[in-house]
C-alpha cells in the first residue's frame, strides 16, 4: 500500500521583512529600467509581483493584510523615490555635457579659418609693430654697427612666436577649464544622488519599520550589514570611476574635434 505525504506550507505574514519591503522597491525601479536587458526587467517584475501577491493569501481587514499592505506601501513609495532622483540626476549629467560641448563649440568657432585669419592678422600686426619699434631704435644710434635689417626681422619673429605660444597656451587652459568643470559637475551630480537616495531609503525603511512594530510589538530585524548593502547598491564605497575626458585633437588647419559623449544616467 502506498502512503503519499502532502506538505503544504503556510505563509505568515512575518516571513516578509521589512528588509523585503526595501527589495521590492528596488525590484520595480528595475523592472521599469531600460538600461536593463529583457531577461533582467522580466526577472525584477516577477519578484515585485511575487511580493505584491503575498498580499492576497491574507483576508481583506486583517492585521497580516494591513502589515503587508504598509510594506507594500513603503516598497512603492522607495521605488517612486528612486526613480525620481535618478531622473534628476541624468538631467544634471545631460547639462552638464551640453554645457561642456557649447564651451567647446565657442573654441571651435575660434580655431576655424576665420579665426585662424584673425589670430593671423593679429600676430603679423604685433610683428609690424616691434619691427618698426626696432628700425626707430635703430635709427636713433641707440645700436650702432647693428644690421638694422636683421635686428628688426629677428624682433618682429621673436614677437610673433611669443604671440603665437601665449595664444595656444590660453587655449589649452580654456578646455583644461572645460573637463575640470565637467569632472566637478559629474561628482555633484554623483554625490548629490546618493545624498537622496539615502534619504528615500531612510524614510521607506522607517514607514516599513513602524509597520512590523505595530503587528509584532518587536524591534525589526533590519541589521547594519542589511543597511550597508543597500547603500552600496545605492552607490556608496564605489570607487570614483571618473571618465578621462577624450583628448581634443586639433586637424591640420587649426579647427578643433571634440567626440561626442554619451549621456549616462
Amino acid at each position: 500500500m502506498n502512503t503519499t505525504f502532502t506538505t503544504r506550507t503556510e505563509l505568515h505574514a512575518t516571513d516578509k521583512s521589512p528588509g523585503e519591503a526595501i527589495m521590492a522597491g528596488f525590484s520595480l525601479v528595475a523592472a521599469d529600467n531600460p538600461a536593463l536587458g529583457a531577461t533582467l526587467r522580466a526577472a525584477a517584475r516577477k519578484a515585485a509581483d511575487e511580493f505584491t501577491g503575498s498580499i492576497e493569501a491574507f483576508p481583506s481587514g486583517s492585521r497580516e493584510r494591513q502589515y503587508l499592505s504598509e510594506l507594500l506601501m513603503a516598497a512603492v513609495s522607495f521605488s517612486a523615490g528612486l526613480a525620481r532622483r535618478q531622473q534628476e540626476r541624468a538631467q544634471r549629467i545631460q547639462a552638464a555635457e551640453e554645457e561642456r560641448q557649447f564651451n567647446f563649440q565657442r573654441i571651435v568657432q575660434t580655431q576655424r579659418l576665420d579665426g585662424i585669419f584673425k589670430g593671423g592678422v593679429q600676430l603679423l600686426a604685433l610683428g609690424g609693430l616691434a619691427y618698426a619699434m626696432v628700425s626707430l631704435i635703430i635709427d636713433r644710434g641707440m645700436f650702432t654697427g647693428l644690421d638694422r635689417q636683421y635686428a628688426s626681422l629677428a624682433t618682429a619673429l621673436a614677437s610673433a612666436l611669443i604671440g603665437s605660444f601665449c595664444k595656444a597656451w590660453w587655449t589649452g587652459w580654456r578646455i583644461d577649464r572645460i573637463h575640470d568643470k565637467y569632472r566637478n559637475a559629474l561628482r555633484d551630480a554623483k554625490l548629490i544622488y546618493l545624498a537622496e537616495a539615502k534619504q528615500e531609503y531612510e524614510f521607506a525603511a522607517q514607514e516599513a519599520n513602524l509597520a512590523w512594530q505595530k503587528l509584532t510589538g518587536r524591534n525589526p530585524p533590519v541589521t547594519d550589514a542589511f543597511r550597508v548593502l543597500i547603500f552600496s547598491l545605492l552607490g556608496d564605497g564605489e570607487c570614483e570611476r571618473e571618465a578621462e575626458p577624450e583628448p581634443v585633437i586639433a586637424t591640420a588647419v587649426g579647427s578643433v574635434e571634440q567626440p561626442s559623449l554619451a549621456v549616462r544616467g
